[in-house]
């Protein structure tokens, strides 16, 4: 089967929000299944969950919190 993706199975304990349950989705389609991380960015993922970038940084920061996911900032210095 193609076009699918998981997502832990006891989701549901953690009291997300329903926009924290969208953006957590979408992290989990993005994730690459060898490496096990994600890099959208924020702008993409409110675009794909009609949402604006505040709700998603909100969000992201809930999951983390939760401990559900890990951020690392992943940008290149420009000089």
């Amino acid at each position: 089967m193609k076009n699918y993706f998981q997502v832990q199975s006891d989701i549901f304990k953690y009291d997300l929000s329903p926009y924290d349950l969208a953006v957590y989705a979408n992290l989990a389609m993005r994730r690459n299944r060898k490496t096990n991380t994600a890099w959208p960015a924020v702008a993409t993922i409110a675009d794909e969950c009609n949402m604006g970038d505040s709700t998603v940084r909100k969000s992201i920061q809930t999951l983390k919190a939760k401990g559900l996911i890990t951020v690392r900032a992943n940008y290149q210095p420009t000089h």
